[in-house]
């Protein structure tokens, strides 16, 4: 509630304002956390990309995940080739790692194979 008016007021602000704004919290949040010009750097190089992805239209959300669960994804994987010793084959042909395989393949390619089979019935 005590925000209210204050974040009201910052979204009638003009854009180009609102984005300097941001620009210098940013600069000074970066530069802020281990007293480094390079994290300024990275920062800008992300900033870069990130404008490169709106201009190209690729979306966001999807690199944003990839991010933030990458890490997670990579040290379960560590984790489960330790105890089977190395070993894909139990990732692969366990009876749910199945039916999820089958599942995705059915998604990224069902709509293309139906079309296949109308187009053919047709004819």
């Amino acid at each position: 509630l005590i925000g209210i008016r204050i974040f009201g007021k910052i979204l009638r602000m003009p854009r180009n304002i609102v984005m300097v704004i941001v620009l210098i919290f940013s600069v000074i949040g970066s530069y802020a956390i281990r007293n480094s010009f390079f994290d300024i750097y990275i920062m800008a190089a992300f900033g870069v990309a990130g404008f490169f992805f709106e201009y190209l239209d690729i979306p966001l959300p999807p690199l944003i995940l990839a991010i933030i669960l990458g890490p997670m994804i990579e040290d379960n994987l560590r984790v489960g080739l330790i105890k089977t010793h190395g070993g894909f084959g139990e990732f692969i042909f366990d009876p749910i790692c199945l039916t999820l395989i089958f599942l995705i393949l059915f998604v990224f390619f069902g709509g293309s194979v139906m079309k296949f089979f109308r187009r053919n019935k047709m004819e």
